[in-house]
C-alpha cells in the first residue's frame, strides 16, 4: 500500500505525453495532492492548480446531482475540452476524484492514464476512508 505523504510523488508518475498537472481531491473539492503544474501563458507563470482543481470539483459536483437525480446511474469520469488543454477525472473510492489536465493529448489517452492510477491508488484510498473500508467488511461477514 502507498504511503499517504508519497501520493504526489506516485502522481507525478503520469505527467508524461502531454499530462503536465493531477490531483486527487475530495468530492467537496478540497484538494488532497497534486504532481505537475500547469502555466497558462495569460497568467504569467502563476501556476493554476487549484483554479483547474477549483473547475473541475465545480463540474464533478454538477454531473454528479444531475445523475443522481435523473437516476442515470453514478457519473465515474468526465472529460472537458479547454481552451489550453483538456481536463479528465475519474472517481476513486467513495469520496476521492482522481484528476488531471494535459496539452495536446487524446481524450482517450488521458482517461486511460487515469484508470491506471486508480487502480493502483485503490488501497490507498481505503486506507483514507476507514468507515468505508469497515462498512463493506461489516456487510461482507453479515452475508456469510
Amino acid at each position: 500500500m502507498l504511503k499517504a505523504k508519497l501520493i504526489p510523488q506516485f502522481l507525478d508518475q503520469i505527467n508524461t505525453g502531454g499530462v503536465k498537472l493531477n490531483f486527487l481531491m475530495l468530492e467537496n473539492g478540497a484538494l488532497m495532492a497534486s504532481a505537475g503544474t500547469a502555466i497558462s501563458e495569460k497568467s504569467k507563470g502563476v501556476t493554476e492548480t487549484k483554479i483547474i482543481a477549483a473547475i473541475m470539483s465545480n463540474v464533478w459536483t454538477d454531473y454528479s446531482k444531475f445523475g443522481r437525480f435523473y437516476e442515470a446511474g453514478k457519473l465515474n469520469s468526465v472529460i472537458i475540452d479547454c481552451e489550453e488543454g483538456r481536463i479528465a477525472a475519474m472517481k476513486v473510492g467513495p469520496k476521492h476524484v482522481l484528476a488531471a489536465f494535459g496539452v495536446g493529448i487524446q481524450a482517450g489517452l488521458l482517461k486511460l492514464k487515469l484508470e491506471k492510477m486508480k487502480i493502483a491508488l485503490d488501497d490507498t484510498i481505503k486506507a483514507l476512508n476507514p468507515e468505508s473500508h469497515h462498512k463493506s467488511a461489516t456487510a461482507e461477514s453479515t452475508q456469510q
